[in-house]
């Protein structure tokens, strides 16, 4: 597994079953025998997307009645995983959410939604820490980047580009995405799905990007002025190196400094 909490479906079923429904005959009896399928399911699904296939279809020797459903959705998940220290637990998979990449997170999406798959109700592997207006715009069979098993944040889908307007005092960032050599065209189009469903997504690391220039600006200029343009293109360099390496090649900050030292003659004639 990677590094995300995770609970095998068999210890799943023994933390959120409450004490008082173990003794519920009829309960206790229905999820004693949907414990076998939730096991069955989730190994299917764990073996797909550890081999980065992203799609799940139910096995056929499963079969899922509307009582087991109901039973699954509402009482396995609704009542007892919601109510457990599980619940909590994989909230903290992600100080994020793992749609938008920025608000807090306070709910957990199925990444396969539960009503077209009640057996995968209660997968770990399956409940992805969202914000609760990612978790609400996601579609019901809309499937975005699972963010236990594929990794972007070592691919650089974000851009930023410089806009140099004359009239304006500081350079105009503008982001976008594209699609990377290392990123396969089905994961790119989930990607582009994810982002732009994403509640105010360009808007936000616009925002972001214009205050770290606004904020910058005056110290920029006064570095130029001292150290000369050889040492600040040197001094630059490095900024944008360790943007890299603390916060990703698919982050703003990155993305934005790369953008400015890429068109550094530019960059250099708006602070002089």
């Amino acid at each position: 597994m990677n590094d995300f909490f995770y609970c095998e479906p068999k210890d799943v079923y023994k933390e959120i079953v409450p004490r008082s429904q173990k003794n519920n005959i009829e309960n206790g009896k229905l999820a004693e025998t949907l414990k076998d399928t939730m096991v069955t399911c989730e190994n299917y699904l764990k073996n797909n997307l550890e081999n980065l296939v992203i799609q799940y279809n139910r096995p056929t020797s499963v079969i899922i009645s509307d009582s087991q459903k109901e039973f699954l959705i509402n009482t396995m998940y609704g009542k007892w995983f919601y109510r457990s220290e599980l619940y909590g637990k994989v909230k903290l998979n992600s100080d994020q959410c793992s749609y938008c990449y920025r608000k807090i997170v306070n709910h957990l999406d199925h990444f396969f939604n539960k009503s077209d798959h009640p057996e995968l109700s209660v997968a770990i592997i399956n409940l992805i820490p969202t914000c609760s207006t990612c978790n609400e715009k996601k579609l019901q069979k809309s499937l975005y980047i699972h963010p236990y098993y594929e990794h972007i944040h070592n691919m650089e889908w974000l851009i930023c580009s410089i806009d140099w307007k004359k009239n304006v005092e500081f350079p105009v960032p503008i982001y976008g995405i594209t699609q990377p050599d290392s990123m396969s065209t089905d994961m790119y189009e989930r990607l582009q799905l994810q982002i732009n469903t994403a509640d105010s997504f360009f808007k936000y690391v616009n925002e972001l990007a214009v205050s770290e220039i606004s904020s910058n600006w005056e110290g920029w200029k006064e570095t130029y002025r001292m150290v000369g343009h050889n040492f600040f293109q040197d001094i630059f360099s490095k900024f944008v190196s360790g943007k890299e390496k603390t916060y990703g090649l698919d982050s703003w900050q990155y993305c934005l400094y790369k953008a400015l030292f890429e068109n550094f003659v530019d960059f250099v004639n708006k602070l002089s």
